[in-house]
């Protein structure tokens, strides 16, 4: 169950060069893979979004869930996320003397945490406004990160309700 593909960050404030690279694709599947169900997991709650993802792999897909995954910003979200953490490991890469920084013969390496960051914040912008209707949803908890830095009983609310700053903290 993936919601994004690798060319959907194929162009756009997220794009990741050299997409069509096969090679690029499934690294970029295995961030897919990983980062989707965090996400998903930290914006709806562990219950909604395990049914939420259990509802996709259904067939036919039952109406509200693809009016969640298609009529709110839940695909820009992941995508500003995935692109995140993706961006940020592709920084160093591990070699077997240790973490490296790719050296190209006619480009000068530059920093990522610009992109990243803007990404995350806008990533924020849309988890700060982003509701669900718990007659549709019940099982949706409402996170109150305006008041408090825990949603109930000891939870503390999630990162992706806090804006980075342009150093990445």
């Amino acid at each position: 169950m993936s919601i994004l593909t690798p060319n959907s960050f194929n162009g756009g404030e997220q794009n990741i060069a050299d997409i069509s690279n096969d090679g690029v694709q499934e690294s970029l599947q295995v961030f897919i893979d990983k980062y989707e169900v965090r996400f998903l997991k930290e914006l709806l709650g562990v219950s909604l979004a395990n049914e939420f993802i259990a509802g996709l792999a259904e067939d036919p897909i039952e109406q509200k869930w693809i009016d969640l995954r298609d009529d709110t910003d839940l695909k820009e979200m992941l995508k500003c996320y995935v692109f995140y953490w993706y961006t940020n490991y592709q920084i160093t890469l591990t070699s077997g003397t240790g973490e490296v920084k790719p050296s190209n013969e006619n480009s000068k390496v530059a920093s990522a945490y610009p992109k990243m960051v803007f990404s995350w914040n806008e990533m924020v912008k849309m988890t700060r406004l982003f509701d669900l209707s718990t007659e549709n949803y019940p099982d949706y908890l409402r996170p109150y990160w305006r008041r408090y830095d825990r949603w109930f009983e000891g939870c503390e609310i999630n990162e992706i309700y806090y804006y980075k700053n342009r150093y990445g903290l």
